[in-house]
């Protein structure tokens, strides 16, 4: 009777575990989507930005601090932030495929079938 039961905790720490890393895979991929549509973002405002006259004023809010420059002096700062979360994104999507490998890997050990 107690090795049902060690069995039957293994099994619920299992399920357990299964749970917790899909729910951090899809924090990863709530993550990517929203740097996604930050990049998106960011790209046409650079668009946008580059065919304006860079001695143009312009408008920055900066968080919740809204800044008054020029073009010529806000459109690095703007590219420079894209990059950034261009290469957040990348390594996020690494890690999710890295993430989606180990479970991938723990349900077949464990032989977990989801059901849709």
């Amino acid at each position: 009777m107690s090795e049902k039961k060690e069995e039957q905790m293994d099994d619920q720490q299992i399920v357990y575990r299964f749970q917790q890393m899909r729910e951090t895979q899809m924090a990863f991929t709530q993550k990517i989507a929203e740097l996604q549509g930050d990049i998106e973002e960011h790209r046409i405002v650079v668009e946008t930005l580059s065919k304006t006259p860079k001695d143009r004023k312009c408008f920055r809010l900066v968080g919740e601090v809204l800044m008054e420059r020029t073009v010529a002096e806000i459109l690095p700062a703007v590219e420079k932030n894209k990059n950034q979360i261009e290469i957040m994104y990348n390594q996020l999507s690494a890690k999710l495929e890295e993430h989606n490998k180990q479970l991938a890997t723990f349900q077949d050990k464990h032989k977990i079938r989801v059901k849709n």
